[in-house]
């Protein structure tokens, strides 16, 4: 297993939607915080509504789990840089 898609394939074979909830108990959340997101429409993942249902992508959430260890920009004020003429004399 390379990837997460890999491993999402192994977990649910066939399927190129997941239902929201078994995409989010991947991720680690619970069912309550789960449902809490989409209705806000703050949850990390694109959701699609059929049926009735709320469904997300296998992609998208490989995607989303690829892209969990990198960096982010700091967040607030940028530390303070001395001009490099300064340094310099």
């Amino acid at each position: 297993m390379s990837t997460s898609f890999e491993y999402l394939d192994q977990l649910f074979p066939g399927q190129l939607l997941l239902p929201v909830l078994d995409a989010g108990h991947v991720i680690g959340m619970a069912k309550q915080t789960v449902r809490n997101k989409v209705s806000d429409g703050v949850f990390p993942i694109p959701v699609h509504h059929m049926t009735g249902r709320v469904y997300v992508k296998k992609f998208d959430l490989a995607d989303f789990i690829d892209g969990l260890g990198k960096s982010r920009p700091r967040r607030g004020r940028p530390p303070k840089v001395a001009p490099a003429a300064e340094v310099a004399a």
